[in-house]
This record gives structure tokens, C-alpha cells and sequence, in this order.
């Protein structure tokens, strides 16, 4: 029997994060798949993780057949809504997942959320085998294809600069060194800005 992306991932994430908290499906305005987010907060204790379903579904738009998590510490209200949009926004403008990048605006959407945390951008990156995340969490396999699992992250404005600057080799080795010399958890909201 043929399964789906969706069945899949949902499959894959539940296996390793447990039952779902919250699921949540959310639509564009236009005539495009709608994504999920589902809700899981048994893995990691503090923070809930946000996985997207159905980004599969703009595989031709995002140049990958994938899916995203992020982890939040706090903003459990609006961090979905944030998230969803930057995913909707990523397949309008026909990012590719894999291209280590930001999407801004977190001011425009909730300017509290953004001033309370200082957070301005979603950074999108590619998950490695080296994360803390159980082992081979980062691909999943369906029907004999492969498809991927990366992950996004809550930034500041100076790092969203830095990343426009630099790069995203160069912003994820200041952010390995934040987490490795000043032990910060790089998936907190209250985390500070590494540069």
C-alpha cells in the first residue's frame, strides 16, 4: 500500500517526539495545499516542538521533498502563526530549503512577541546527524524515497544582519560556539543574540 509525505512524517515525528499536543491546519488564501502544525511536548522537557506537515507538497517550490521543526521554550500562542507564515512565504517566493536562509518580519506579525524576545527572523537550516536529535531523525523514508528534516530558529535582528553579511556557514559557527562555550540553549526564546 502506497502512503503518503504526510503519513510518513507524521509517523516519523511521532515516533520519536511521542503523542501530539496540538494540530493545527492552517491555509494560504490562495488555492495551494494547506500545511499542519503539529504540536509535540514530551521529547523535550520546557519547549515544545512545532514539526510542519504538507511543505512536502511544494517540493517543486522548495527544490527538496521536506518538512520543518522548531522548538520553542515560550510564545506558545503565536509561535505557531510565525511559523506558518515563513513556511507559506517560503514556498510563494520559491526559497529552497536547503539554501540556509531567514525570513524576517517577526515585528510586523506580533511586535510584542518580537520585542519581548528579541527575535526579528526565522533561520532555516539544514539538520545533521551531530544535532541533539535522536539518530537518523533528519531523513525519513517513504516508499523507498528519502526526504529530509531541517530545521528552523528564532533569531535576532543583529544576527539576521550578520547572516546577510556572512552567511549561514558563518552564523551557524558563531551560534555552535554560543552553545558550546556560554552553554546557551540556541532553541530558547530568551536565548541572546550571538553577535
Amino acid at each position: 500500500m502506497s502512503q503518503t509525505w504526510d503519513q510518513c512524517y507524521y509517523r516519523h515525528f511521532t515516533s520519536h517526539l511521542g503523542k501530539p499536543f496540538d494540530h493545527e491546519v492552517y491555509h494560504s488564501g490562495d488555492d495551494g495545499p494547506p500545511l499542519q502544525i503539529v504540536t509535540y511536548d514530551q521529547r523535550y522537557p520546557g519547549f515544545r516542538v512545532y514539526a510542519s506537515l504538507g511543505l512536502t507538497a511544494y517540493a517543486a517550490e522548495v527544490r527538496e521533498r521536506g518538512e520543518v521543526i522548531l522548538l520553542a521554550d515560550e510564545g506558545r500562542k503565536v509561535v505557531p502563526f510565525l511559523f506558518v507564515n515563513a513556511l507559506f512565504f517560503i514556498t510563494r517566493q520559491r526559497i529552497p530549503l536547503a539554501s540556509q536562509f531567514a525570513i524576517g518580519g517577526v515585528e510586523n506579525l506580533a511586535a510584542d512577541f518580537a520585542e519581548q524576545f528579541d527575535k526579528a527572523a526565522l533561520y532555516f537550516m539544514r539538520m545533521t546527524p551531530e544535532d541533539e536529535f535522536p539518530e537518523g531523525f533528519e531523513r525519513v523514508e517513504c516508499d523507498g524515497e528519502v526526504g529530509q528534516v531541517y530545521q528552523s530558529l528564532f533569531i535576532s535582528e543583529a544576527e539576521h544582519e550578520f547572516l546577510k553579511r556572512s552567511g549561514g556557514a558563518a552564523l551557524e559557527e558563531r551560534l555552535k560556539i554560543q552553545a558550546t562555550v556560554a552553554k546557551a540553549d540556541l532553541c530558547s526564546l530568551l536565548r541572546p543574540s550571538c553577535v
